[in-house]
């Protein structure tokens, strides 16, 4: 088994290794972290900003972190999908030798695993270190002058005094690898390999709406404890799992209403291909939802600041370091929009090509990766933040500020969407660009021949 795995690793494009070892270590890096963050004791020993200092605010920081990984291993599944016939040609020849596909598949994880195996255990720690020496608080009585920062509060965003311990560090190595070779499987699941040939099939299943429940579960969870920040940070966590697994229903909602109510060939063209692998899009566009429900709460928080005047350096800082994840992601889905479109045109490339030879344009075919990219955002963005901003109406609700304060959260919502729904175009429009080399390259005749 062991030698057909390195023979595996040998046919891997050396672009596919590096990206796998390289978004293990991101994931390892961000988990490495957040177990440091875990590890504070309740009276720290460092200047760290309060976020980390305060051990009531741990959990919204340590479940930032976790978030994080999420576009990551969603971008890596993307990635992987790339090539996936080519590399099943060679795992048929297993096939012949007489390999069960489940012996197959396990074959497709593990090649996975060497690579992510290598990057969890040493581009984690390494990029670790480096958010350590960049980030890092200052230790109480290092000769630090004026004390600017009292109680602990201060400058740092990552604990010094605190390291992952060696038991942490394999576990944070495990789960990551773990996580990458789930995805290898995953990636496999839906391909029938035989001997001859081999084929690829879109999973039967539709997507169903029933990931929403985790939602409903999220909020009966968190109203009676809304006292409890544990309970609260829990609730938000499930309510993000919620949306990322709905991902692929509203992709497919969202397709099929394109394509019966289309005015054009670019709205027909993007809902069809909506339809037709609506897992792939709603993967792809699966993080903008967690923005949207972030984004409610980073506009409610906003709204209290200007309400109050309360703009403390905590709460200026704050909201800045949200932004920046908030972009972090957003350059993560303008990517992972990008590859879809390459798997697409890669899956489809006879059919482009006819397009073009039937007399549709190139901008035609360009404006429709624009158009799906869009539809697939948009309904995405507005339910993650309807459920924030439903969610920040139930948290405000005992405080009896009556009316006024819904109909200022529902008015931050609808500015926090116009934000959202620009920041989309632009990074529809962006995806689309990095995607033309290859809508030319299967647009060209040769794309008409056959095997």
């Amino acid at each position: 088994m062991s030698a057909l795995v390195l023979l595996l690793l040998r046919g891997q494009q050396p672009v596919r290794t590096i990206g796998v070892a390289a978004s293990a270590g991101a994931v390892a890096a961000l988990l490495l972290l957040a177990v440091a963050v875990l590890r504070l004791p309740s009276q720290v020993e460092e200047h760290l900003f309060p976020l980390l200092s305060e051990p009531g605010l741990r959990p919204g920081y340590v479940l930032s972190l976790v978030l994080l990984t999420a576009p990551v291993l969603l971008l890596l599944y993307q990635l992987l999908r790339l090539g996936t016939t080519a590399r099943m040609r060679r795992l048929a020849v297993l096939r012949v030798a007489g390999a069960t596909p489940v012996q197959v598949r396990l074959l497709s994880a593990l090649e996975l695993v060497v690579p992510a195996l290598l990057g969890a255990a040493v581009l984690g720690p390494a990029a670790y270190a480096v958010l350590r020496a960049l980030f890092g608080g200052t230790p109480a009585g290092s000769g630090v002058e004026g004390e600017a920062f009292p109680s602990g509060a201060g400058d740092g965003f990552v604990p010094v005094t605190v390291t992952p311990g060696a038991v942490d560090v394999l576990a944070v190595v495990a789960v990551t690898t773990l996580a990458c070779g789930l995805i290898g499987w995953l990636v496999s699941r839906d391909v029938v390999v035989s001997a001859h040939p081999v084929s690829r099939r879109a999973s039967p299943r539709r997507p169903r709406p029933w990931p929403m429940l985790l939602i409903v579960a999220a909020f009966a969870l968190t109203v009676p404890l809304l006292a409890n920040t544990l309970a609260v940070v829990v609730g938000i966590g499930v309510a993000a799992l919620g949306l990322l697994l709905s991902g692929p229903w509203i992709a497919l909602r969202a397709g099929r209403r394109a394509a019966e109510r289309a005015d054009g060939a670019e709205e027909l063209l993007a809902g069809s291909r909506a339809v037709a692998d609506p897992w792939a899009a709603g993967r792809a566009v699966a993080p903008i939802a967690v923005v949207g429900l972030v984004g409610a709460g980073s506009g409610a928080l906003l709204l209290d600041l200007i309400a109050y005047g309360n703009f403390y350096g905590f709460y200026i800082i704050s909201l800045g370091l949200v932004a920046i994840a908030l972009l972090v992601v957003l350059t993560f889905v303008v990517f992972a929009l990008a590859t879809h479109g390459v798997e697409t045109l890669s899956e489809h490339r006879r059919s482009t090509a006819s397009l073009v030879a039937d007399g549709a344009s190139l901008e035609v075919l360009h404006r429709s990766l624009v158009a799906e990219a869009r539809l697939l955002a948009r309904p995405a963005a507005t339910l993650g933040l309807l459920v924030g901003t439903a969610a920040m109406v139930v948290v405000t609700a005992p405080s009896g500020d009556g009316d006024l304060s819904l109909l200022a959260l529902l008015g931050t919502g609808v500015l926090v969407l116009v934000v959202l729904l620009l920041l989309i175009e632009v990074a529809a429009r962006t995806a689309s660009r990095l995607v033309r080399p290859w809508l030319v390259a299967a647009a060209s005749p040769d794309g008409l021949r056959t095997e």
